[in-house]
């Protein structure tokens, strides 16, 4: 028997394993943001984008993968949309203190307008992985590569690779778990880290690090 098993046919034959794990990917994302990652079922997710389970196993080895591989290119979209957004202000910059407060507007913006549902995932991924080695494992790879996605995203601009490799990561390291505190903190307790707030812690952390 075959390892990925479709139920869909056309007249050209199966569908080609890009489609199979755009097709997976997509219904995946729509169940995480509804369900959440315990409430998520691969057999919901697989019928939803009409294959087998095999094809979700085949594609992306288990829920944990899935749940890694969606989160992963989920939030990158979030942080190419930011680049995009700040990419004038950055291009347009000369002097590096009239910097600082617009690409703090920015990235709060993000943090608080943006999907906080999947920082809200990312949460209860990293709860489940504390417990679980295999899912910890899983987690652990997801942070390096969301690290290494968003230094090879940020060194594309000329200004933010002004910065020596290993200085931007760090401050990378620490922008993704200032984001996801800040906006799990805000979501619950508002009126003790308002808009304003994070606009002020951005704007230090922004200081300490634009070259």
């Amino acid at each position: 028997m075959p390892d990925l098993i479709e139920r869909r046919t056309s007249a050209q034959g199966r569908p080609k394993r890009a489609d199979v794990r755009a097709d997976i990917m997509r219904s995946a994302i729509a169940s995480f943001e509804v369900n959440g990652y315990g409430g998520t079922s691969l057999d919901a997710v697989a019928a939803s984008a009409g294959y087998t389970k095999g094809a979700v196993y085949s594609n992306f080895g288990g829920k944990p993968e899935l749940f890694g591989a969606a989160c992963r290119e989920t939030l990158l979209a979030t942080s190419t949309s930011l680049l995009d957004a700040v990419r004038p202000t950055l291009e347009a910059a000369g002097d590096r203190a009239a910097l600082i407060g617009p690409l703090a507007l920015a990235v709060s913006t993000v943090t608080l307008d943006g999907p906080l549902r999947w920082q809200l995932l990312l949460d209860e991924f990293r709860a489940v992985a504390l417990r679980d080695p295999g899912v910890g494992q899983v987690y652990a790879e997801l942070s390096r590569a969301r690290v290494d996605d968003l230094v090879a995203l940020f060194e594309t601009h000329p200004y933010l690779a002004k910065l020596p490799h290993e200085r931007l990561r760090l401050a990378v390291v620490v922008l993704l778990n200032l984001v996801n505190a800040l906006a799990l903190e805000h979501a619950a307790a508002p009126g003790t880290l308002d808009r304003a707030s994070i606009e002020t812690v951005l704007c230090t952390f922004l200081h300490a690090v634009l070259p």
